[in-house]
């Protein structure tokens, strides 16, 4: 996903950590329910981003 965002932005279309978020959350095999649902919870206390 980070080759993905990094080509967009080579083209001056900018994702921010947000959109990719949800974007990866959305997208994930429902076998992934649980992990996404602590991921949400914890989101309420944290900021969520792609940096190394």
């Amino acid at each position: 996903m980070k080759d993905f965002r990094d080509q967009l932005s080579s083209i001056n279309k900018k994702v921010d950590d947000d959109d990719m978020v949800a974007l990866v959350l959305n997208n994930l095999s429902s076998s992934y329910e649980s992990f996404v649902e602590a991921l949400h919870l914890m989101a309420e206390s944290q900021t969520l981003t792609f940096d190394k």
